[in-house]
């Protein structure tokens, strides 16, 4: 079984419906984990789809119970 290919900060944003800064912030205070960081001074992260996934629910819980 393949595994499935990572999703860059951009793709995360749009799929989270944030700005990709939103993106950096969570991970930073841990709510949203990267896979890897790619290296450069602007580098970006990659994530798993399935981490995503897993932020995007966390998310509509939060808004639901607000």
């Amino acid at each position: 079984m393949t595994e499935p290919a990572l999703r860059t900060t951009a793709e995360a944003a749009e799929r989270l419906r944030v700005s990709k800064r939103t993106i950096l912030r969570m991970v930073e205070d841990g709510r949203l984990t990267a896979a890897q960081k790619l290296p450069g001074e602007t580098s970006t992260y990659l994530f798993d789809p399935a981490e995503i996934e897993r932020a995007y629910a966390l998310g509509h819980a939060e808004a639901a119970s607000a």
